[in-house]
């Protein structure tokens, strides 16, 4: 039997489908295994030659060249691998036909008909990705204008030919897409983009008379809107592959990797690694969100929103509970789980809308008059036009580092003594990260409170002894105790300055970098500090009233 293409096309390789096609023949008693294993055993001996040709033609062309297309020259030795193990399979099935052999060779021979097809396209994208655009199409008409203008290695028609080769498949791109069954904003862009990179590549043509230079221009025109078809592309694929029932996208996306499953398209093991990701992701997002909720703020909304957001989560936990069961085998799982995600990704927009709402609301003054919310800086009501009372924001002029100062305290979480100090420094945190304070004001506001805690906790002065006056040899002993107790406390309170000065600098990575992780972690770091210093304080203060002798 010849190879031919007449075979069914599992797979985008002729060898490969004829092979299967007489498995397929030999597994129902249609054809002997001997031909199976002699076109096998025929392939597996020609195999290493075919290899070593395709090989040295690459490294014919060099060093540079090998090193530049490794990952294409790594994609084709693996589809040599992926095709000799293929090849053995088909040869252990022709000489023991039996089932557990058949199916072993048909995945073999299918993993190498793709493998193979893909080994050739990276390779051919690698060979095109050289060059002075990331567009392979570009990168091929810079070749042909090249090869035209400076060795004279192309033909005039050759370099048309190009040229309106990639104009027409740009046009055809975009006819596809228009024929395609749903319009949608995106799909529009996308057809829009590549008509003007088909427009541009017009210009691309019309240049070549005008020489090198008119040309380079054009092309370079070219790239630019080549960036425009990729961005378009992006959004249409994004768009695409998450749209859905919910308002959350990766919802969406679990839902049609079930749907796809559920139909027979998409392997369990595939959608369970989907679903793992997926709650990886929102673990990670329920952390960020509790690390952010915890900077203190003038706002009692966010900690007011936070409980129906933890619900929400907890209900994404449930679905894709929900979902495990179904891949373990309960099927009749898959309708509950799939309106309990739903109904997880909704109430979880909905808290989304609600902390955007708070954010925009936040630090805005109330107009007395009408009630409209208005920027900081307006001295007047934007909506009626009625003068606004301007706030003052808390303790921007003091001097002394005394973490319980009386102005100003406030009691958090039980622990956390809120004075003007810190709340200066979270509320300076909240501004930079919401866009409201310059960065250079961020930084004088971090030098500012390094200098405070530098001044009055870092170096405090000694602890005055107690009077052991009148005191028994009993009570000097306690008393001794009291005077080690304050010791350490004063100890715990230069320690805790030295974690507020690391706080800072924390504080300070997000003026190099711009990362929200360095405020998140800064806050509680400084928190963590403020509360050790402030409880060692406390407790001297206990000491000192406790064991002062009575008037």
């Amino acid at each position: 039997m010849a190879e031919t293409a007449d075979f069914p096309l599992v797979t985008p390789s002729n060898l490969c489908n004829t092979l299967i096609e007489v498995m397929r023949q030999v597994h129902v008693g249609e054809e002997d295994p001997a031909l199976l294993r002699r076109l096998a055993q025929e392939r597996l001996a020609q195999l290493p030659e075919v290899r070593a040709q395709t090989l040295d033609r690459i490294r014919a062309a060099g060093q540079e060249h090998l090193q530049s297309h490794a990952v294409g020259v790594a994609a084709l030795e693996a589809a040599f691998q992926d095709m000799d193990a293929a090849l053995q399979a088909a040869c252990r099935y022709a000489e023991n036909p039996q089932d557990e052999g058949f199916r072993k060779a048909l995945e073999a021979l299918m993993k190498a008909g793709y493998s193979s097809q893909l080994s050739t396209d990276t390779y051919q994208r690698s060979e095109l990705a050289q060059g002075p655009t990331e567009f392979p199409l570009l990168n091929l008409i810079h070749r042909l204008k090249e090869g035209f203008f400076d060795a004279g290695l192309v033909s005039r028609v050759d370099l048309d030919a190009g040229i309106e080769g990639a104009r027409r498949m740009t046009l055809a791109a975009a006819e596809e897409i228009r024929n395609s069954e749903t319009e949608t904003d995106q799909k529009l862009a996308l057809i829009s983009a590549y008509e003007n990179l088909a427009e541009v590549l017009g210009r691309v043509a019309g240049a070549v008379d005008r020489g090198l230079e008119a040309v380079d221009t054009a092309l370079q025109e070219a790239a630019m809107s080549g960036v425009g078809v990729r961005s378009a592309m992006e959004a249409l694929v994004f768009h695409e592959s998450t749209a859905g029932p919910t308002r959350m996208a990766h919802a969406n996306l679990v839902l049609k990797m079930a749907e796809l499953h559920r139909g027979g398209g998409l392997p369990g093991e595939t959608l369970a690694r989907g679903l793992e990701v997926f709650r990886n992701s929102q673990k990670e997002l329920l952390s960020e969100i509790e690390a952010i909720a915890s900077i203190p703020s003038g706002s009692d909304g966010v900690s007011q929103q936070m409980e129906p957001t933890r619900t929400a989560f907890n209900a994404h936990w449930e679905a894709l509970a929900l979902f495990d069961r179904y891949l373990q085998g309960e099927p009749e799982q898959y309708d509950s789980a799939r309106k309990a995600l739903i109904a997880a990704a909704e109430a979880l927009a909905d808290c989304q809308e609600a902390f955007e709402s708070i954010g925009e609301m936040a630090n805005k003054i109330p107009c007395v008059r009408c009630g409209a919310r208005n920027e900081p800086t307006n001295r007047s009501c934007s909506n009626c036009g009625a003068q606004l009372l301007m706030q003052t924001g808390m303790g921007a002029s003091s001097s002394t580092m005394s973490i319980q100062e009386e102005g100003g305290q406030a009691q958090i979480g039980g622990e956390l003594i809120m004075t003007e100090n810190l709340m200066r420094v979270f509320e300076s945190v909240n501004g930079v990260a919401e866009g409201r304070l310059e960065l250079e004001a961020f930084q004088d506001i971090l030098e500012w409170f390094e200098n405070l805690v530098a001044e009055n906790l870092l170096e405090i002065p000694e602890a005055p002894e107690l009077s052991r006056e009148g005191l028994n040899a009993q009570q000097v002993a306690q008393l001794t105790q009291v005077e080690g107790r304050i010791a350490a406390a004063r100890d715990e309170i230069q320690s805790g300055a030295q974690e507020l000065m690391a706080a800072v600098e924390e504080l300070r990575q997000f003026v190099v970098d711009s990362e929200t992780r360095h405020l998140v972690e800064g806050v509680r770091m400084l928190r963590d500090a403020s509360v050790k210093v402030q409880s060692a304080q406390s407790l001297i203060e206990e000491l000192v009233d406790a064991n002062r002798p009575a008037r």
